[in-house]
C-alpha cells in the first residue's frame, strides 16, 4: 500500500468510513505497524473495525456486564488506564460541572484533569505519578460533588503503585462517572479518547 493510499483511507477512517479503517487496520497489522494488543483494546472499547479485524464479537447488552472491559483494557499498561481515567473524569465534568458551586470541589476537579492532561503528555513521568498520588485527597470543605470521588479514583488509577489497585481504581472511576451521567456516555467518552490513540488515527 503507499503512503498515498494509507493516509486516504486514515481519512476516510476519520471520517467515520468503517470499510476504510478495516482495510487501514489490517494492512497496519499486516506490516507490523501496529500490535495486535492496541487493535484489542479498541475493539474491547466496542470499535467496529477493530472487532471486524480481529473477528471479536460484541452484543452491546453485554456491555455493562461486572464491567468487564475496564479491568481487561486497564490491564494492558498505564498508558491506556489514564487515558481511560482521564476520559470518564471528563465525561461526569462536562455533565455535572453546572452544579458545583463550591470552589474547593471545582479547584480539586480542575487540578485532578490538569495533572492527568500533564502526565498524558509528558514522556518523563516519574515525578508526575508521586503528584497524581499525592494530590488525591480532597479539602475537607469540597462536598459532596460528584466528580470529587471521580476525579479521586482517576487520579489514583494513575498514580498507584501496584497493578491491581490502578484497575481498583479506575474500575471504581468508571461506576461513579457512569452514576453521575450514565455508563453509555462515559463508555462512548472512553472509547473516542482511547481508539484513535490504540489505532493510530
Amino acid at each position: 500500500m503507499s503512503d498515498a493510499q494509507a493516509r486516504d483511507l486514515a481519512r476516510r477512517a476519520r471520517q467515520g468510513d468503517v470499510d476504510a479503517a478495516v482495510r487501514l487496520i489490517a494492512e497496519r497489522r499486516r506490516a507490523g505497524t501496529l500490535t495486535r494488543e492496541r487493535v484489542w483494546i479498541a475493539a474491547a472499547l466496542g470499535d467496529e473495525a477493530a472487532r471486524r479485524v480481529e473477528g471479536v464479537p460484541y452484543d452491546e447488552a453485554c456491555e455493562p456486564q461486572a464491567m468487564r472491559w475496564v479491568s481487561w483494557t486497564a490491564s494492558q499498561g498505564p498508558e491506556v488506564t489514564a487515558r481511560m481515567a482521564a476520559a470518564a473524569l471528563e465525561v461526569a465534568w462536562r455533565e455535572t460541572s453546572f452544579c458545583c458551586f463550591v470552589p474547593a470541589a471545582r479547584g480539586f476537579v480542575l487540578e485532578a484533569r490538569a495533572l492527568l492532561a500533564a502526565w498524558l503528555e509528558d514522556a518523563a513521568r516519574e515525578g508526575l505519578t508521586g503528584r497524581l498520588r499525592a494530590a488525591a485527597r480532597p479539602p475537607a470543605d469540597a462536598g459532596g460533588h460528584p466528580c470529587i470521588e471521580v476525579a479521586r479514583s482517576a487520579l489514583l488509577a494513575v498514580g498507584a503503585p501496584r497493578p491491581y489497585v490502578c484497575v481498583e481504581a479506575l474500575t471504581r472511576a468508571v461506576r461513579l462517572a457512569g452514576e453521575a451521567t450514565s455508563e453509555r456516555q462515559v463508555r462512548v467518552g472512553i472509547r473516542d479518547a482511547v481508539v484513535p490513540w490504540a489505532l493510530g488515527l
